[in-house]
């Protein structure tokens, strides 16, 4: 199920610059249109990790931010690792997954303000088993 939250913001938007763009000069509610979206971006792509989700499955990960919904498949996966960030002078710890392309990608929901976090730990431990459980030489080994 993909989010409906940035539709339902278009909508709005739209609807609100619809209704009272006959007391505004066309440029500057397009240019406000577009303001509101680029801030909405930023906005979703900095609080993204904070309240966004991320589902095991026996096929992979499911992870859903406020702007969208990605898959990566257990053999896309080549590592998982706690990073400690300290990022717009917020201390946290997120956790990413190394794919084998070379790229980390956050995991959303997976935030804590320790590396130590007991909860942070457990889904650490939870991610790495289903991994080992769906890689084909785990079976052999």
């Amino acid at each position: 199920m993909k989010s409906s939250v940035p539709t339902t913001l278009a909508c709005a938007l739209a609807l609100v610059i619809t209704a009272d763009a006959k007391s505004r000069n066309p440029v500057v509610t397009a240019l406000f249109a577009v303001a509101l979206l680029v801030a909405y971006v930023i906005a979703a792509s900095f609080v993204g990790p904070f309240c966004g989700s991320t589902t095991v499955t026996s096929a992979g990960l499911t992870l859903r931010t406020l702007l969208r919904t990605r898959v990566v498949t257990w053999p896309q996966v080549q590592a998982f690792r706690v990073s400690s960030d300290v990022d717009r002078g917020i201390d946290h710890c997120l956790v990413e997954v190394r794919l084998h392309r070379g790229r980390a990608v956050v995991l959303p929901g997976m935030v804590a303000s320790s590396a130590d976090d007991p909860e942070l730990r457990s889904r650490l431990v939870e991610l790495r088993a289903a991994w080992a459980a769906a890689r084909p030489d785990a079976a052999i080994g």
